[in-house]
């Protein structure tokens, strides 16, 4: 029996969802969401900030033009300095899943998206396609640049790559600091998995 092992604000995990948290298995929406709702309720609590869930993301990309930015207009966009988004490379409106995880960043002080990939350009027209939804629904015209960085050594840490990613730029963005990424290593990254771990556990054992 797939049990419910936490529920926490808009996130649910079950049992399924946190054994991907083992090395080799490529992380789904559910650990990405409770990851990006724990940064929204707790890490980093502002108002000017977002973190859209992949669930929504995935829909808004798979939507029509007008029923998308429909969407974009209940998540209150305006007034947001950065906006972050996951993208998953599945394009199908029937069959869930996907092969690939990056992050693609709004910062209205740059007015600018950054795109960043730990696997060379994989999504990059996923990320230009989002990108244009929230230009439209911002009414912005910014630039995107591609901020690949350090690749991955496997097919599996996609997603952990777009968590630890997410964490490290937001708190140097608030800083208004460089970003170094040199700590995002596959040693980091394997080490973050069971950081996520303990942190459900923890959540979960709290009863939150």
């Amino acid at each position: 029996m797939d049990d419910v092992v936490l529920n926490y604000h808009d996130s649910l995990l079950r049992n399924s969802d946190v054994k991907l948290l083992e090395e080799g298995n490529w992380l789904n929406d559910n650990i990405i969401g409770f990851m990006f709702e724990y940064f929204r309720q707790e890490l980093f609590s502002r108002d000017d900030i977002l973190f859209l869930d992949p669930d929504f993301a995935q829909l808004i990309k798979l939507s029509q033009n007008d029923e998308a930015l429909s969407l974009l207009s209940t998540v209150g966009l305006n007034g947001k300095c950065l906006i972050f988004i996951s993208v998953n490379n599945n394009r199908s409106t029937t069959v869930a899943g996907g092969t690939h995880w990056s992050l693609l960043v709004y910062d209205a002080a740059l007015k600018c998206f950054e795109h960043y990939d730990s696997c060379a350009q994989t999504n990059e027209d996923e990320a230009k396609y989002l990108a244009k939804l929230l230009s439209q629904a911002l009414s912005v015209t910014p630039k995107l640049e591609d901020k690949s960085f350090a690749e991955q050594k496997n097919s599996s840490d996609c997603g952990v790559y777009v968590i630890k990613t997410a964490s490290v730029l937001c708190s140097s963005k608030i800083r208004q600091e460089p970003c170094d990424f040199s700590a995002i290593t596959p040693t980091a990254v394997a080490s973050e998995r069971q950081r996520i771990k303990q942190l459900i556990m923890e959540k979960s054992s709290a009863g939150r």
